[in-house]
């Protein structure tokens, strides 16, 4: 079981589930509420080797429309 369905626990979860490992995710938030919550601004950095890791388990295609690059760090 993978407790968190977060920026780890779901990435890891599929990468499992596609080489065949049966997975349980568990979330205490109802996903309902999750894809409902309001966006509170907060954003991610991702290295490229992330980037790389998501595209290999196939949801960089989904993921990268929503992405831009790092312009300013203050």
């Amino acid at each position: 079981s993978i407790i968190g369905a977060g920026l780890i626990g779901c990435p890891l979860a599929l990468s499992l589930a596609n080489k065949g490992v049966e997975v349980n995710l568990v979330e205490k938030n109802n996903l309902k509420s999750r894809l409902n919550s309001a966006k509170d601004g907060r954003t991610i950095a991702l290295s490229y080797a992330s980037k790389d890791l998501l595209d290999e388990i196939g949801v960089w295609p989904d993921l990268a429309k929503h992405a831009g690059p790092i312009e300013q760090v203050r």
